[in-house]
């Protein structure tokens, strides 16, 4: 026996030795009343795996060897013309039938002649193995001839050579179609542009194969794809025919359209446009010369300079003050006749030193012991996000940890208004540099174990890089972007000091509505997700990703101001129905199944474009007011089973009452492809549209108002 055709989702595999296709039926009937008077009510099973023609039920009571015709009809319950009657009225197969899409069929069948109406209940069972989902206009390519199925497109047959028939009034025309063995194509073709000889096959050829019938080699390099119409598809920082040359200097990203923004002779990633600093400068973009005491690659050295000599950010070198000279400005620069003079004040000074030695010895072991328990906590620190996250770790210079260290004596701690598994939230005043009392939610970690302790300096670091890396500078931060005030690493429990919201947060607000005016309480709760669309802007500049944008994590302030916030303890105050652990380089870590992107479901990787995924699924969350999300009605769902509905197409349903523009920008951000996704500025804009569209008494609000 030669190999079977292979069936996919509206794809097939060529075999020119056999068309042969196995099905095997099963057909169970079960009569429910009798054939004599009344309504008839019967009932079959057919295997889903039933050929066209194959018979279902006989509607009417039947003789040996009757042959009387009975044009009966089917008037009901027919989706997608699934069954037909034959001349004898029974009920066969006229499509192909699939258990995953329709699993029972009830068919009204007429009877003419008589008053009775046969109800035909009809339960397709599943076969394993049988090919998955069909659409409405798809069919199994194992016929002799071609078919017109819809418009334009046509059935593809398992043959060598066949001709297209389309059929339309007043016209026949035939196309000469040709394929070839094991060739991948879709099962339809399509007529381009009322051509008779244009004609392209919509599905792809094997890897490395392009052209109408596969008949070419692409040959692509550095990662590229083969497309079947375009050719070599190449990747981030690649151009050319075949990919094989790099980005141009001062270019980067797919097609190499983004502009490289690095400065001070920094290189820029041809990939990402990431930019990779020279010795003496650090930033983003590289703009910024290392902080006074440290020079060199990353401002990774330390200055040896001494007596008040400037240190260069570059090399190091060290420009002294007179009268020092030296390289490390520690020689003084005389005169001869000065020369006794210089020996005996050092002589005088050195009695003096050792005198004083014994008392300061005590003192400076104290705070060398110190110094090196900073030195080792800010380098452990530095070691564990490096392991996790590359970028955050090059956003923060040297004794980031020491300048944002506040001392626990100027902190008073207040009443609990949260916990989770891993922290503590309590309300507290701290009392800054000017005297100047402050209230803060003071995020306390609870335990010392691992997890706890990334999470910990995770958030803290995450929020130190984007305070100094803030555009405009403002002392206050971010607008939407929950403001540090500091922490307390120092004393036991680490603390980290927050701005306080006083509203809350966004999921509880939510919860709390009553549902009177849906269309209207979404329009005015879409302001909330306009601030988050800027803090999603200000991230996507620094080029962190989140990794958890969700209305439980957006904080609502006095003032009505969303700010977002949790970018590291967040995980631990949420149950297993919604965080998971991933387990990755031996660190367990629990994330957000249902707000996750697709790609990050399987690579447990987190980018800006997944930040825009998240950010979707917070759009639902508002318009299903504060409902969990869940697929095909599962709530608990394993990370393999929703990579799985998701790969199909499917993705979370529009909440009751929602609008159908507001719906639309929610499924932008659900794209498979993640270049495909809307930029932030993006999403503000069209979420601003949609609430003047909604809310007639809208006001559209500056940004630099809020």
């Amino acid at each position: 026996m030669g190999k079977p055709v292979k069936l996919g989702a509206c794809e097939a595999i060529f075999n020119m030795k056999t068309n042969t296709v196995l099905f095997v039926v099963t057909v169970r009937l079960l009569f429910l009343s009798n054939w004599t008077y009344g309504d008839v009510h019967l009932s079959a099973k057919i295997a889903e795996n039933a050929d066209i023609g194959q018979q279902v039920v006989h509607v009417l009571p039947t003789s040996p060897g009757a042959k009387e015709e009975v044009p009966c009809d089917i008037t009901d319950g027919n989706i997608h013309g699934r069954f037909s009657v034959t001349h004898v009225c029974v009920v066969v197969v006229a499509r192909p039938l699939d258990f995953s899409i329709y699993r029972r069929y009830n068919l009204t069948v007429n009877v003419p002649g008589t008053t009775e109406t046969r109800f035909v209940d009809i339960q397709v069972e599943d076969v394993d193995g049988y090919p998955p989902i069909y659409n409405d206009t798809c069919e199994i390519a194992s016929y002799a001839n071609f078919h017109k199925v819809k418009k334009d497109e046509f059935l593809c047959p398992s043959a060598k050579e066949g001709t297209w028939h389309s059929r339309r009034p007043n016209q026949d025309r035939k196309h000469p179609v040709r394929t070839q063995r094991y060739l991948h194509l879709s099962c339809y073709y399509r007529r381009q542009n009322g051509s008779s000889r244009a004609l392209r096959a919509t599905g792809n050829c094997p890897p490395g194969k392009r052209g109408e019938l596969c008949e070419e080699d692409c040959n692509c390099l550095n990662g590229a794809s083969c497309d079947r119409w375009a050719g070599c598809v190449c990747p981030p920082g690649w151009t050319g025919k075949l990919c094989e040359t790099k980005c141009p200097d001062g270019t980067y990203g797919r097609s190499c359209k983004g502009e490289c923004e690095c400065q001070n002779g920094a290189f820029c990633d041809p990939t990402d446009g990431q930019c990779n600093c020279t010795e003496g400068w650090y930033g983003i973009h590289c703009t910024r010369p290392c902080l006074s005491g440290r020079y060199g690659w990353r401002c990774r050295q330390a200055c040896d300079c001494k007596n008040n000599a400037t240190c260069h950010h570059v090399d190091g070198s060290c420009t002294c003050t007179p009268p020092w000279t030296g390289r490390q400005c520690d020689v003084i620069q005389t005169e001869p006749s000065l020369l006794p003079l210089q020996i005996s004040i050092p002589l005088s000074l050195t009695l003096l030193g050792v005198l004083a030695a014994l008392v300061a010895l005590y003192k400076w072991r104290a705070v060398t012991r110190m110094k090196q328990h900073e030195d080792q906590e800010e380098t452990q620190v530095l070691l564990e996000l490096k392991s996790m996250e590359e970028n955050l770790a090059q956003s923060l210079q040297p004794g980031w940890l020491k300048r944002w260290e506040r001392k626990a004596k100027d902190l008073t701690l207040g009443d609990l208004i949260g916990q989770g598994a891993f922290s503590f939230i309590r309300e507290g005043r701290l009392r800054t540099a000017n005297a100047d009392v402050t209230v803060v939610a003071v995020k306390s970690a609870r335990s010392k174990d691992r997890l706890c302790y990334r999470a910990f300096y995770r958030e803290a670091a995450m929020l130190v890089a984007l305070d100094e890396n803030c555009e405009e500078h403002n002392p206050d931060g971010h607008p939407n972007i929950i403001k540090l005030f500091g922490v307390i690493t120092r004393s036991r429990p680490r603390c980290i000091l927050l701005e306080y919201a006083a509203k809350g947060d966004l999921l509880q607000l939510l919860k709390q509505q009553t549902k009177n005016n849906v269309a209207c309480l979404v329009g005015s709760f879409l302001r909330y997700a306009v601030h988050i669309s800027r803090a999603l802007k200000e991230l996507r500049r620094l080029r962190i990703a989140h990794g958890d944008v969700a209305a439980r994590n957006v904080l609502i302030s006095g003032d009505d101001v969303t700010k977002l916030s949790d970018f590291g303890l967040a995980h631990d105050v949420y149950t297993t129905t919604t965080y998971i652990s991933s387990g990755k380089n031996d660190a367990e870590e629990l994330l957000p199944l249902k707000w996750m992107a697709l790609e990050s479901l399987e690579t447990r990787q987190f980018t800006c474009e997944s930040n825009t995924w998240s950010f979707g699924v917070l759009i639902w969350e508002i318009a299903a007011f504060g409902e969990e999300p869940g697929y095909q009605n599962e709530i608990r769902l394993s990370c393999p089973r929703l990579v799985g509905i998701l790969r199909q197409g499917y993705r979370l349903q529009k909440p009751p009452g929602c609008p159908d523009r507001l719906y639309d920008v929610m499924k932008s951000c659900w794209q498979e492809d993640p270049s495909a996704r809307p930029e932030p500025v993006e999403l503000e804009q069209k979420l601003t549209d949609c609430r003047e569209e909604i809310d007639p008494l809208f006001v559209v609000e500056k940004e630099s108002a809020v």
